[in-house]
């Protein structure tokens, strides 16, 4: 039985795809690293790792249960979450007492939270809000939005009260809160 013939990579003489060596040049005759299976047993991982985030972020709030005399027919229902009500002084205050306490009891929260207009990005991506019954407070909640609310972000009024729902998705001693908005009240 014939052996399969290959071309050797450096010397480009004919030879057996099972040799370790060229015999015409002695160059080392290599599989590719995506044929070696250490390789193809770390993409294996790395996908089964992938799709297995992937597969444990989707909540979305939503539910899905079989209703009642449907048989295995799915119906979706949407959960609604209540936000938990704050005013801006509360969450600076509680990251100016202890912030590994704050990113504790904040950090992933779904909340409604009121302050003062502080600053509006010109791009468009976030605003701050600061306290409302500090005028000088350096410390701010960034809002970050989506294209949905530039209109309404367009005609704020820095100093004006503004009312943000959604959920804080980091919590810093240096950089404040940051959170990601749903809606505008």
């Amino acid at each position: 039985m014939a052996s399969k013939m290959i071309n050797c990579k450096t010397c480009n003489a004919e030879i057996a795809a099972s040799a370790k060596i060229c015999p015409s040049c002695g160059a080392k005759n290599k599989k590719p690293m995506y044929k070696k299976w250490w390789f193809i047993a770390l993409v294996a991982i790395a996908v089964i790792a992938i799709g297995a985030n992937l597969g444990s972020n989707g909540d979305d709030g939503t539910q899905t249960t079989s209703a009642p005399g449907t048989g295995s027919q799915e119906q979706t229902i949407k959960e609604e979450k209540t936000p938990i009500v704050l005013i801006a002084d509360d969450l600076i205050l509680a990251l100016k007492e202890n912030a590994l306490n704050a990113a504790n009891t904040y950090n992933g929260a779904y909340v409604e939270v009121t302050g003062k207009l502080s600053n509006i990005d010109s791009a468009g991506k976030y605003f701050s809000i600061s306290e409302i019954n500090n005028e000088f407070s350096l410390d701010t909640i960034m809002c970050y939005i989506k294209k949905e609310h530039y209109e309404t972000v367009a005609n704020f009024t820095t100093g004006q009260k503004v009312t943000v729902v959604g959920t804080i998705r980091s919590v810093g001693e240096v950089l404040g809160y940051s959170l990601d908005v749903e809606n505008i009240k």
